[in-house]
């Protein structure tokens, strides 16, 4: 049974949901949760002699991650099991698989976003390149329809 398992966050509500069934899975199983928060570098940096603007970038990304994972830390609170919470930066997909390797987990559970056709193909999903490349479990927590709730 899944005793390690890590949950990638962002900051959509997907991520939230995410977390919801990491710890309802997690008090069922007594595990271990992980949080994961990935900050994205530039796809496209364009190179300026006005670094205060790269500063300020990366500043903000981070205060941004910040509070995704403060927001974890307080809905983990009541969490009865161990936890932890960390954060990187680079590429998601990449980064979450790499982090669950490195802690041993046996279980990944992401949010799906709904990119829609055009960006999904053009970009691809994170969830999408964590399930081909993980080599453990993927949970992939889709966000309720807001219309059949």
């Amino acid at each position: 049974m899944f005793k390690n398992l890590l949950v990638a966050i962002g900051g959509s509500n997907s991520s939230l949901v995410a977390l919801d069934r990491a710890i309802c899975l997690g008090k069922l199983t007594e595990a271990k949760i992980n949080v994961l928060s990935v900050a994205p570098e530039a796809i496209i940096r364009i190179p300026t002699n006005i670094s205060d603007e790269d500063e300020d970038l990366n500043e903000d990304v981070y205060n941004i991650t910040k509070k995704i994972l403060e927001r974890a830390r307080s809905i983990l609170e009541s969490y009865p099991y161990t936890y932890t919470c960390q954060y990187r930066t680079g590429d998601p997909a990449r980064e979450i698989v790499a982090y669950a390797d490195e802690i041993g987990a046996d279980l990944i559970v992401i949010g799906n976003r709904d990119l829609g056709f055009v960006s999904r193909t053009i970009l691809g999903s994170v969830s999408k390149k964590v399930i081909d490349t993980a080599n453990v479990c993927v949970l992939v927590a889709k966000e309720k329809d807001k219309d059949n709730d």
